[in-house]
């Protein structure tokens, strides 16, 4: 056994981004952000996934049109709080998804796996980020795998953007 990577090795997997530059995401929609087919034997490992929160616009009322802004504390305080449209869920979260169905809400298909997402609050230091734990998951049912970002405020656009990585294992 060889403790560096053969061309049998590189041959054998491929590596799939996923990411989304900086994108100003309405209130209450999604957008899939990568999509990866596998079919038997071959299996997905989930490594690495981030979400920025990079800013919020308001959409809605008093706040239409108000970019949250630091103030002299450094903090982001949001004129009205963020209406969430499922409680519990954070401000917004990436999702990973087996035959994701995009004429459906997010909340209303079942989740490959736990979602990576940034909690709810009024008062938020942007950036705000959340990371996706270190440890690998492999997914190996056949099928297309989608990872999915959902904004979950009602009244805000936010500014998001996506880091992460999946490996496709092909034998």
């Amino acid at each position: 056994m060889s403790s560096y990577a053969t061309t049998d090795d590189l041959d054998s997997r491929v590596d799939v981004a996923v990411a989304l530059p900086i994108t100003d995401l309405p209130a209450d929609t999604w957008l899939v952000v990568s999509t990866v087919k596998i079919d038997t034997p071959q299996t997905l490992t989930y490594r690495l996934a981030q979400l920025h929160i990079l800013g919020a616009i308001g959409v809605s009322g008093a706040q239409l049109g108000q970019a949250v802004l630091p103030n002299a504390d450094g903090l982001c305080v949001f004129p009205t709080a963020p209406g969430e449209v499922n409680g519990g869920l954070g401000l917004c979260w990436l999702g990973v998804y087996q035959g994701f169905d995009p004429t459906s809400p997010p909340v209303a298909q079942t989740l490959s796996e736990p979602t990576v997402s940034v909690p709810y609050a009024q008062t938020i230091v942007l950036p705000a980020s959340a990371d996706r734990g270190v440890v690998p998951i492999v997914l190996s049912a056949p099928g297309t795998y989608s990872f999915v970002l959902y904004n979950n405020t009602t009244n805000y656009t936010l500014r998001v953007a996506v880091a992460g990585q999946v490996r496709v294992n092909v034998a």
